[in-house]
């Protein structure tokens, strides 16, 4: 079984991570709010003579009632651009993207692609982060596309975080929207695999997070940490000798359970192997 920090992981976040992100950088002090540049800080309802007021040298009250004027203004402006009060993750601020200011990441219109028929619980979990790759529920980054060109490379411990929920002995039988996401999707795995040990011309293998000779040696996988691949084409003698490789192919979540007991979670159906001949 797999220790609880390997399938918990959490990718940090921080609201105050943008606040060396742009020049002349805003902060709002205790109120976590995230950086913004000073050239594109609106001044509100705030007029150029309510600020200055024909100020003259050496009037240190005008000036302190000016200077306090203006910080109000881009305060206000703040809060109403990022429309938290100024509360909250910078990533997840609503009326961010609108703001006129480019955030460090947003918000996916649709995991997937358009017409993904992603459910909303999952819509609100995805960032898209500026280097194009997902970040899910907060924890789990993913890249590619989920397509045959460029399938997803999926992190094990995200296919292993559906035990969190999914675990039928214990009553637990809830398959989390993260996992559904990926149903149906190109897919990359890298990992350990094990070919069946009885036969010579095997068409499917076990792709694994952990090492493991079919018997006696290495950590057994369970049926989160694990998938079963079939094969397109048979594998090479070279192959069937590897103990690690890539699995390339469409993913499906199909849990089975014998009477509470889970016996597999993911297959890929016409995959292709690749290792290193």
């Amino acid at each position: 079984a797999l220790g609880g920090d390997r399938a918990h992981a959490r990718t940090p976040s921080s609201s105050r991570a943008l606040c060396t992100a742009w020049t002349a950088p805003v902060c709002a002090g205790d109120q976590g709010l995230a950086a913004v540049p000073a050239a594109e800080v609106p001044t509100g309802d705030v007029k150029p003579s309510a600020v200055t007021g024909g100020l003259g040298g050496g009037d240190e009250k005008k000036i302190e009632e000016a200077a306090e004027l203006a910080r109000k203004a881009m305060e206000k402006s703040l809060d109403e651009m990022l429309g938290t009060g100024g509360a909250g993750d910078a990533a997840g601020a609503p009326g961010l993207e609108g703001a006129g200011v480019a955030p460090a990441v947003k918000k996916d219109e649709a995991a997937g692609g358009g017409g993904a028929g992603v459910s909303a619980d999952l819509r609100d979990t995805v960032v898209t982060r500026g280097d194009g790759s997902k970040l899910i529920d907060g924890r789990f980054v993913v890249r590619g596309k989920g397509t045959e060109a460029e399938p997803y490379r999926v992190p094990w411990e995200m296919l292993a975080s559906v035990q969190e929920t999914y675990s039928p002995r214990k009553g637990l039988k809830k398959i989390p929207e993260r996992i559904k996401f990926l149903d149906g999707k190109w897919v990359k795995l890298s990992g350990f695999i094990a070919f069946p040990i009885t036969s010579n011309d095997p068409k499917g293998l076990l792709v694994m997070l952990n090492q493991w000779d079919g018997c006696c040696i290495g950590v057994p996988p369970t049926p989160y940490d694990s998938v079963e691949v079939y094969l397109a084409d048979r594998a090479t003698a070279a192959q069937r000798a590897s103990a690690q490789g890539s699995v390339y192919g469409r993913l499906k979540v199909d849990p089975i359970d014998d009477d509470g007991w889970v016996i597999g979670v993911y297959v890929i159906q016409g995959g292709r192997l690749v290792t290193e001949e």
